[in-house]
């Protein structure tokens, strides 16, 4: 037997469909099998017989079923399967990814690409797919990447670092990462002891471990870490001497030349990433590289371009010293290039025209100038307490936060502003509470507005725990309530169901602040929407964001405590004969966030469907909705139907659509016209506030 669920996420089709191939998949419905025809369960399951029709044809074109012309359709020979009779398949559940968003994060890994030079960029991208469309000749590339952008980096490079390599020492490669792995992946683990800076780049560490290689920790290098380096049997280090992320340090030139000094002594290596490599620290004078200074290639250069890059573009490069180049080549020499060749070669041209460089440049002035708007943010809006302590043009600050704050806590409760900062602790392999008081923030990707933006959401936090070490509710209920409607405003819908789900964590005894703020926001974003300031998909995506929140809300509720907040039931459905349901899902939504019980027929509803489903629920209210005005009769049937039956009073009756009209709704008896979504939660509140109910 075939059961249809009008409730369910999945359409209608899409349920005969599974539940007919899971029976010809299990056995139940054997090869040679006829199905029933499209009149016969267009009667049965009582749908249409454009929704029996997609299911067959989709499971014909699998090749589960074959169709007799006059005939019908019949079960195909699909061979042996997985799954036996009357077997329920165990499937593990995916969890699903959110992505969080917030309005201002300060992400020390993140870029402007407002200053790129998109318009020569897409120039020089065009310009290398016509060559490549062109060229009757496949091209052999070295896994390296092409000679031509190793040619022009290298001489970038020189000029810029003052590196000193040749083409053949260059790996291109996408990310900073991406060639961590390539080294790690030639170099003998065995051989290997590994001192890796502490704080540092977390997952740069653990791809190390991964390879199997003995990670021992050091802090931030300096003379006096040497002697662990010997007394630890290390032949490897993993070092950020330029900008040292996440502290943002740089190592003194004498201390440089001593650990090259120790790498030659000792035969080691240094593996020195260059993350920042064009910057240099506010108020400091360019620092060389570690691979300029070095004489006996005992360096080992990891560099990328991908931070001063936007999101979308990516570029980063190993530079290896002779003595590695045959370990490459035995790994590598039959694998293909990591990038496209016309990304190679249009970054290539940006080089060797300097577009890059100007770009560096212009970015280094951008940079300088946040920085200065950082300072002086802290110091305008943030307690005393709170001071920037080390800045780069780079793109990023380390800012001290005195005081009893939980580190964690405090992230959290800047989280729910909308704003998202980063902890020096948490780039420690290693629990050091001296680091619980350091905070990465990183500008490069924001406006100096949003800085001033994001930094006064912070002091929000503090203006809040200064008054109280702890918030009272009525100040819990104002700022979720103004964060919650920013969030729906702004459609950071991470954000918004994030919020919830803080408060509810948090485990607080009365939520009605929650109830508020979510009232708050889907009045703003049906405002919004009535006002033409949004379309249908934006509103369509904020009711789901909002629907969501609610979801959570509820869920940890009692079930006296759900009823309680009940304001109506209602039965919503498309009329009879129509198919469409984009505005009745968004009334659904609409009224569900306000409260009330919804019960969705969906689309191609007979109106005895519906006053049976009314009657079951104990139903105050039914809406109905007509998009086409060939089924606007369909809603008369219902008012009629409810007279016949002697119960037209106890139903509050309204109707919409766009062919319907208030002087319609009148006529047919109805009690209650709306034109919108918004209207008809409007509508049906009023009614409930009416005592009518």
């Amino acid at each position: 037997m075939i059961v249809l669920d009008p409730n369910s996420e999945l359409g209608l089709y899409e349920q005969l469909y599974q539940k007919l191939r899971d029976d010809i998949a299990t056995g139940r419905l054997p090869k040679g099998s006829r199905l029933k025809s499209l009149r016969e369960l267009e009667q049965d399951l009582n749908v249409s017989r454009t929704t029996i029709s997609r299911a067959y044809q989709q499971l014909v074109s699998e090749g589960y079923v074959t169709a007799s012309q006059g005939s019908g359709y019949y079960v195909e020979d699909i061979g042996p399967t997985a799954m036996k009779d009357g077997q329920v398949p165990q499937v593990s559940p995916i969890a699903v990814e959110v992505e969080k968003h917030y309005a201002y994060d300060f992400s020390p890994f993140n870029s402007e690409s407002v200053l790129f030079p998109w318009k020569k960029w897409r120039k020089a991208v065009n310009a290398a797919i016509d060559h490549d469309s062109s060229s009757l000749n496949r091209r052999i590339v070295s896994s390296k990447g092409t000679w031509q952008l190793r040619e022009n980096l290298a001489s970038f490079l020189y000029h810029h670092r003052g590196i000193h390599c040749t083409p053949e020492q260059i790996v291109i490669c996408t990310s900073d990462l991406h060639a961590t792995d390539v080294l790690f992946s030639i170099l003998d683990p065995t051989e290997c002891r590994i001192a890796f800076e502490e704080p540092g780049v977390v997952n740069m560490r653990t791809l190390i471990r991964d390879w199997g290689f003995d990670v021992f920790s050091v802090p931030a290098l300096n003379e006096r870490v040497i002697p662990l380096l010997d007394d630890a049997g290390c032949n490897a280090i993993f070092t950020m001497p330029s900008c040292q992320l996440p502290l943002g340090t740089t190592m003194s030139l004498r201390d440089r030349n001593l650990l090259l000094r120790w790498a030659s002594n000792h035969d080691a290596y240094i593996i020195e990433f260059d993350h920042h490599a064009r910057f240099q620290s506010y108020g400091n004078s360019e620092a060389p590289s570690m691979q300029s200074l070095d004489m006996f290639q005992t360096v080992i250069y990891i560099g990328t371009l991908n931070e001063v890059l936007p999101s979308t573009l990516n570029l980063a490069y190993l530079i290896l010293p002779g003595s590695l180049l045959e370990k490459y080549r035995e790994r590598y020499e039959h694998i293909p290039p990591m990038l496209p060749g016309f990304y190679e070669q249009a970054f290539s041209e940006i080089l060797e025209d300097d577009s890059l460089s100007r770009h560096v440049r212009k970015t280094e002035v951008e940079n300088r100038s946040k920085l200065d708007v950082l300072i002086q943010c802290v110091n305008d809006y943030l307690p005393s307490s709170v001071s920037v302590v080390n800045g780069s043009i780079s793109g990023y600050a380390i800012v001290e936060i005195k005081g009893p704050y939980d580190r964690e806590d405090l992230i959290e409760r800047i989280g729910r502003e909308g704003v998202r900062i980063y902890s020096v602790y948490d780039s420690c392999h290693e629990q050091c509470s001296s680091w619980d008081n350091l905070f990465v923030f990183g500008f490069a990707s924001l406006s100096n507005q949003g800085i001033v933006e994001g930094v006064k959401r912070i002091a929000k936090v503090f203006d809040s725990a200064n008054n109280s070490s702890s918030a009272s509710r009525d100040d819990e209920g104002r700022m979720f309530k103004e964060a919650f409607e920013h969030a729906i405003e702004k459609m950071e819908n991470d954000v918004a169901v994030g919020l919830v789900e803080q408060v509810v964590r948090e485990g607080k005894e009365s939520l009605d602040y929650i109830e508020e703020g979510i009232s708050l926001g889907i009045k703003r974003i049906g405002a919004m929407f009535d006002q033409g300031k949004i379309g249908v998909v934006e509103l369509l995506e904020a009711a789901d964001t909002l629907h969501a929140a609610l979801r959570i809300f509820t869920s940890n509720m009692s079930e006296e405590k759900r009823e309680e907040l009940n304001v109506a039931r209602v039965v919503l459905y498309t009329v009879e004969g129509d198919l469409h349901d984009l505005g009745k899902n968004i009334v659904k939504v609409l009224l569900e966030v306000n409260n009330f019980t919804v019960f969705d027929l969906g689309c191609n509803v007979p109106p005895e469907k519906v006053l049976a489903t009314a009657e079951e629920i104990d139903a105050s209210i039914i809406m109905g909705s007509a998009l086409m005005t060939t089924t606007l009769p369909a809603q008369k049937d219902l008012v009629d139907l409810l007279v016949d039956r002697g119960v037209r009073d106890k139903y509050y009756v309204m109707f919409g659509g766009a062919p319907a009209t208030e002087e319609w709704v009148q006529k047919i008896g109805g009690d209650a016209y709306t034109d919108t979504a918004t209207d008809a939660v409007i509508e049906a509140k009023r009614f409930v506030s009416s005592g009518k109910l």
